[in-house]
């Protein structure tokens, strides 16, 4: 079982919850951050059984720098234009990458260093489409929030101290809640599915927070809406201001000349 497969195996209750009592080892011997991961909060279906890390691999026939001698082998990428237009990344869905929305006025310096906002999100990659350029069109599922510390100012490319932010375990106020807020969401977006394809209802087995967060990042909403989302603190914040979002672009699709974008 892998993390990026791990909610969908659980929504479909194909998994049951550990019994954490006959894996003492579990607290005793494995990484304290491994002990309670981002992707199964307190180990309640998954214990950890590997690591691993994306590796650089060239060809010595062609390659003459000592790579694996540098104190960074991945300063290659941007410190030599010697490869420009020769490199690829594997493109494997568990890679994780994190992201920041650059905030307004970016335009300006581009190609320095724009300010970000503070909240960003961990993903991995769902889906690579290669341009004409060379470039890369990625789409990401988020996996977890974090905020940036600091950001170190030595390299040619971005590098950030991040911290995680984890929503927590909901109260059983929260979770009621939560529940009515899901309810709400379902209710608001049942006339825009087409009934005779797909239905209204999301799936009942389908956890709340996965309901919530799915919407927060799928629903065809504008950058700044989505950060703001991103940026509540605890599932039923976020899932409260999602409904007062939608609520609002209905009202202000039934009034014309309003904006569609919610301040």
């Amino acid at each position: 079982m892998t993390p990026d497969n791990l909610d969908r195996v659980v929504a479909g209750k194909l998994i049951m919850p550990l019994n954490l009592d006959y894996i003492p080892n579990l607290k005793k011997n494995i990484w304290p951050q491994l002990v309670d991961p981002f992707y199964d909060g307190e180990s309640r279906y998954t214990v950890p059984y590997t690591v691993y890390a994306t590796g650089i691999a060239w060809r010595t026939d062609e390659i003459k720098q000592d790579i694996a001698g540098m104190k960074q082998p991945w300063d290659i990428f941007w410190e030599s234009q010697a490869y420009n237009g020769k490199v690829a990344l594997l493109s494997e869905n568990r890679e994780t990458i994190g992201m920041a929305l650059l905030r307004p006025g970016w335009e300006h310096d581009y190609e320095g260093r724009p300010a970000v906002y503070p909240i960003g999100c961990s993903g991995v990659i769902t889906h690579a489409e290669r341009l004409a350029d060379g470039r890369y069109n990625i789409v990401l599922r988020g996996v977890e929030r974090f905020r940036i510390v600091s950001e170190q100012h030595d390299r040619s490319y971005r590098v950030a101290i991040v911290e995680p932010l984890r929503d927590g375990v909901p109260s059983a106020d929260d979770r009621e809640a939560i529940r009515h807020h899901r309810s709400k969401l379902e209710a608001l977006l049942a006339p825009t599915i087409d009934k005779g394809a797909v239905e209204a209802k999301m799936p009942p087995a389908m956890p709340d927070e996965d309901v919530v967060n799915a919407l927060a990042q799928y629903l065809d909403l504008e950058p700044l809406e989505k950060q703001a989302l991103l940026e509540q603190c605890g599932l039923r914040s976020r899932a409260e201001a999602l409904v007062e979002l939608l609520e609002m672009k209905l009202l202000m699709a039934r009034t014309p000349g309003m904006s569609h974008v919610a301040h």
